[in-house]
Parts: C-alpha cells; structure tokens; sequence
C-alpha cells in the first residue's frame, strides 16, 4: 500500500518543471525567427566611377517572377564617391521601403536578375519624397513608375535626394545579374548571457531531479 501523496513535494516538482521550461522559452524568445525555406542573394553593382551598390536580398525561395510579397529582407549599402546609405529591410534594421512592380525581376536557384529591357521596377529608398536617399532600377518598357524625371527607362540610379547634381544615373541593356545565392536564412543570434544563465539553471534542477529519483530508486 503506498505512502501518504506529500503536497510539498508535488509543489516542488511543478516549480522544477516550470523552471526548465521557463528557461528554454526565454533562451529562444532572444532569437530572431526566420522562415525556414528562404533564399539569400548577393551581389555588387558598379555605376560609372563613383557609383556603387552592395546588395543582399533575401527571398521566400520563389524561382521565377518575383512580388514585394516574395522579398523578406534586404540590406542595400549605395554610395556615390560623397555620400553613403545603408537601407534595411524589416528584419534587419527597417530602416527604408520597397517598391518593386511588373516583371522584370526575376530569381532562379542560383541568381537573381533584373530585365533592362523587360516591364518593372526595383526601389529600395528611405522615403518616397524629394529627401528620398536609395536605390532604384527600371526596365525600357513603360510602367506607371520612373526612377529618373526622364521617362526613360533602362537604368540604374543612386539618389541622394532631389535635385541633387551627385545622383547617378546609368543606362543599363540586357538581362543583369543583380546578385548570387549564398545560402538560407542567417543563423539566429544566440541567447543573451541572462537567458543562458536561466536556461542553465533550469538544467541544473532537472539534473538534480533525476539524481534524487536514481538514489530513491536505489
């Protein structure tokens, strides 16, 4: 016949239970949640002497046209000799806005391209105004939107607001590659020294736990 059921003890057992399980949630809770299927592009482009553009772009793992819906991050570093802005997605600094239409960008396993001579449009900028501070390609065929007051299309252009004497403005022919996939999602942060303490507690007491049931069963 089995001894009396010892509340203490039962109380005890939740608060070790709770406390591993507390750990772990506030261990992952730290890290940053990034979808798993996910491609990451990057590539340089040169415009003229002064001109430069680093660009990393990370997509939903869609092959083929591309949507703003399909774009989930991207850090966009553009220069012009003078000046320097880095744009950032949402994930990693959201810090400028998107604007991509028709369908001249594109993405295959390996690359991911841009149609100078195809329908669309690709701006990263910091705001959609004359301060405006970006990036921004178009195709040759007509779109509602232009990066440059030309109307033409066909080009690559880094602005620094507007008017501004320093923006370049490139022409651009062809099928471009805009950049090269290097791999998935980066790896999420690790948990902070706070969460690592906790979590490492919460070890502890489980360890302790199964210690005293092995000496019980003894």
């Amino acid at each position: 016949m089995g001894g009396a059921r010892n509340p203490g003890a039962r109380c005890l057992k939740t608060l070790k239970t709770l406390s591993v399980a507390a750990a772990i949630a506030v261990a992952l809770g730290g890290a940053t949640i990034t979808p798993a299927a996910a491609t990451t592009y990057a590539g340089t482009r040169h415009l003229g002497a002064d001109g430069l553009v680093k660009l990393v772009l990370v997509t939903d793992d869609t092959v083929g046209f591309l949507t703003e819906d399909n774009v989930l991050d991207w850090t966009v570093t553009i220069t012009n000799g003078i000046d320097s802005q880095t744009l950032f997605g949402p994930l990693s600094g959201d810090n400028s806005l998107l604007r991509l239409q028709g369908t001249a960008l594109t993405a295959s396993a390996t690359q991911l391209l841009f149609d100078f001579e195809g329908e669309g449009h690709l701006l990263f900028a910091t705001e959609f105004s004359p301060a405006v501070r970006g990036y921004c390609i178009d195709g040759q065929l007509f779109i509602p939107f232009r990066c440059g007051f030309e109307n033409v299309g066909g080009a690559e252009h880094i602005t620094f607001g507007l008017p501004n004497p320093d923006n370049i403005k490139v022409s651009a022919n062809g099928l471009a590659v805009l950049g090269t996939a290097i791999g998935g999602p980066a790896p999420a942060p690790a948990p902070e020294p706070a969460a690592w303490a906790l979590m490492i507690a919460g070890f502890g007491l489980a360890g302790a736990r199964l210690r005293r049931r092995r000496v019980t069963a003894a």
